[in-house]
């Protein structure tokens, strides 16, 4: 590789600074970092930035990405700049208490494969410091990136106690580092120029960027090396301090950490071993999905900070010499203020078995998503939870609900549902006395051969941000299918309901034995049927009982097992329950005029009204009957004559037995019958008087019977 050379003159001496001969972004990487920001939280109330940082220092908003009510703090962009940002008073680090912190951090661009190739410098590093947040290293007029903006600095020369190198630090202290830039000068010249803590061998050669802690304040933090200038006459001795590297990881080249990706780090101490853990890279940042990571354990000495309370002040902070980068932080979990988590489970509900990683179910099984939502501790509640779920492919999803630990319940609207995402705010906030929510989701496997990825879920809220990644699996294309005979059936009351259909499969031959027909009613379960006999046919007839069915419509699920676990497809028959009855039966039939002395008919009058609903199952009949008593006067006289019924067939003379003047049978589409809305005026119920009828004012009754035929 071509390289360019820059000659500095620094205190006398001469530093050679190559340039890589290749193109990088000039604002580092910073547009880049900007515009894909994960999920974070806000800053503003939790965070303060540090008194001496520069102007460069700043909280931002992303450019672009998903992340949602998520800030940035952005610590340098540029060179010779030192910078921090620090806790707020009410957001400690408790060393009496188990701790999680959680954060996302991005390096920029300017890595490189190889050192010559490098040019991103020099980092960050997360800080826990007993004092406030205008502490500062004692640096005076000296700009060194190696410090990171915690470390003390070396630039006496001809020193060699540990102590004026960790006088300058911040003290009461402990840093985690994330070095970009290697500085391993160990030269006669370079002793005192504060560019040797990376020469460290304590832990091994340290070859690229990398990420280590120790205390910063403290003398053994720190080991002075003697360097001569190797001369015979006017030998000349000097030293140079390196840092004690503890708890090391390190990456394969120097695009470790500056490679224009975010980094997820989590940092985890157990208050009773003192033991903290620090795990690097346990996220994808595209995708938010769990991943190994590279991890470490050290042991905190919390006599290090000397706090009388055990609670300390913590945050980031950064700084850059000639080489620099854009550092940014967004923070996902912050200490002592919400410790949350989310896991899911996912149940194969037809086989009553987990969904581990790698299984297989087969298509039309039932399934059970379960997102749960635990408040471990906290100073606060876990306030405004939204879900964004990202559920997996290859289910169709019927129903979600959320319970929590108070017994409250609320039921999620899956017509949000958009592809495989789903966003829901959760009603409740969680907190001591509220402590867990459980989102459930039931769905049935596609019947077709597929593989299902992982899909990551998150849960935000104000105070934290949580993830929950769903198992990878295979769906198995099931063969097997169930065909009723029919998808509806009239049923009419106080009858129970027979449903049959043919149980079938395409690609082997069935037992009718081996084969059992499951069947929901309304949402309950019903007994299952199994059938019987070595044939196989699959034909199969389930009996719902007349006591389990309401009045109306009945949603009948239907689906079928062999003797493999196999599930067939779920068939819907709708059973409807009918009654019949009359819905009208109103008014007068009124008939006048004059006598002649012959036989006579006269057309009725009034406001006869007579209607009839038939809502039982096609093909079911009804007659209608009537019936009269003698008209008679005021004096009881009966009138010469009858009522009499005239249709297209026939008519005839009604009595007081009753006779069938109207015969129906249910098309399974119509259900309702207007008697009188299809009589004429010569049709229907008509008058007839003899010739000896003589003038009056007569009056009847008429019964009408409607009688529901045997079937």
């Amino acid at each position: 590789m071509l390289m360019m050379i820059t000659v500095i003159l620094v205190s006398g001496w001469l530093m050679l600074k190559p340039q890589p001969a290749y193109a990088v972004d000039t604002d580092g990487g910073l547009a880049k970092g900007l515009a894909k920001v994960p999920q974070g939280l806000p800053l503003s109330k939790y965070f303060t930035i540090g008194t001496n940082s520069a102007k460069q220092v700043k909280v931002m908003a992303p450019t672009g990405g998903s992340a949602v009510n998520t800030e940035v703090v952005k610590l340098t962009d540029g060179g010779d700049q030192s910078a921090s940002i620090w806790s707020n008073d009410d957001f400690d680090f408790n060393l009496n208490a188990d701790q999680t912190a959680s954060m996302w951090l991005y390096f920029g661009t300017k890595g490189g494969t190889t050192a010559t190739a490098n040019s991103a410098g020099d980092g960050m590093a997360f800080v826990l410091q007993n004092g406030s947040t205008s502490v500062t290293p004692d640096y005076g007029t000296v700009s060194a990136g190696e410090t990171l903006g915690v470390w003390g600095v070396d630039t006496a020369g001809t020193n060699n106690l540990p102590a004026t190198v960790s006088g300058k630090a911040i003290p009461n202290s402990w840093a985690l580092e994330f070095d970009t830039y290697l500085n391993n000068t160990t030269t006669f010249d370079g002793t005192g120029q504060a560019s040797s803590f990376d020469a460290d061998t304590s832990g091994g050669t340290l070859a690229n960027p990398h990420i280590a802690s120790n205390y910063p304040g403290d003398a053994g933090s720190y080991t002075m090396q003697k360097k001569s200038n190797g001369a015979i006459f006017f030998p000349k001795t000097r030293y140079y301090a390196t840092l004690n590297h503890k708890g090391v990881l390190q990456g394969s080249d120097f695009r470790y950490l500056a490679d224009g990706n975010w980094h997820h780090l989590t940092i985890h101490y157990n208050h009773t071993t003192k033991a903290m853990t620090y795990t690097f890279n346990d996220k994808n940042p595209d995708t938010g999905v769990s991943q190994t990571g590279q991890s470490a354990t050290v042991t905190l000495d919390p006599t290090k900070f000397k706090s009388s309370t055990g609670k300390l002040r913590w945050g980031f902070t950064s700084s850059t010499g000639y080489y620099w980068e854009p550092n940014l932080v967004a923070f996902e979990k912050i200490p002592d203020l919400v410790n949350a988590d989310a896991t899911v489970t996912m149940t194969d509900v037809t086989k009553n078995k987990p969904i581990n990683a790698g299984d297989t179910i087969n298509g039309n099984d039932h399934v059970k998503l379960a997102y749960q939502l635990d408040y471990k501790s906290g100073s606060t509640d876990w306030e405004d939870i939204v879900a964004d779920l990202d559920l997996p492919t290859g289910l169709t999803y019927q129903s979600a609900k959320i319970d929590y630990t108070t017994g409250a319940s609320e039921t999620v609207d899956l017509s949000g549902l958009s592809g495989q995402e789903l966003s829901h705010k959760l009603g409740h906030a969680l907190n001591e006395g509220n402590h867990q929510a459980v989102l459930t989701l039931t769905g049935t496997a596609n019947n077709e051969t597929t593989s299902v990825d992982n899909a990551t879920s998150q849960f935000r809220g104000t105070q934290a941000v949580v993830q929950a990644t769903t198992n990878n699996f295979e769906i198995k294309q099931a063969d097997l299918k169930l065909t009723p005979t029919s998808d509806s059936q009239g049923v009419s009351s106080g009858q129970d309901a027979k449903v049959t259909g043919i149980i079938s499969a395409a690609n082997k031959t069935l037992v009718n034995n081996e084969l059992t027909v499951h069947a929901t009613l309304n949402g309950t379960a019903l007994a299952d049927t199994k059938l019987t006999g070595n044939g196989s046919d699959g034909a199969f007839t389930i009996t719902v009982p007349a006591a389990k069915l309401n009045n109306g419509a009945n949603t009948l699920a239907l689906s079928a097992s062999d003797a493999d676990g196999v599930t067939s497809n779920e068939a819907t028959v709708i059973l409807t329950v009918g009654s019949l009855q009359f819905t009208q039966v109103s008014g007068d039939a009124i008939f006048s005029g004059e006598l002649t002395g012959q036989t006579m008919a006269y057309q009725r009058n009034g406001n006869l009204d007579i209607q009839i609903s038939d809502t039982r199952r096609k093909g079911a009949e009804w007659q209608l009957l009537v019936s009269t008593t003698p008209l008679t006067d005021q004096t009881g006289k009966d009138l010469a004559g009858n009522l009499i019924y005239v249709s297209d067939n026939q008519t005839l003379t009604l009595s007081s037995a009753g006779q069938a003047v109207l015969t129906h049978v249910n098309t399974g589409s119509n259900i309702k019958t207007d008697v009188t809305s299809d009589w004429t005026a010569n049709q229907g119920l008509l008058l007839q008087t003899r010739s000896d009828a003589t003038p009056g004012q007569y009056t009847g009754e008429v019964t009408w019977t409607l009688q529901n035929t045997v079937e």
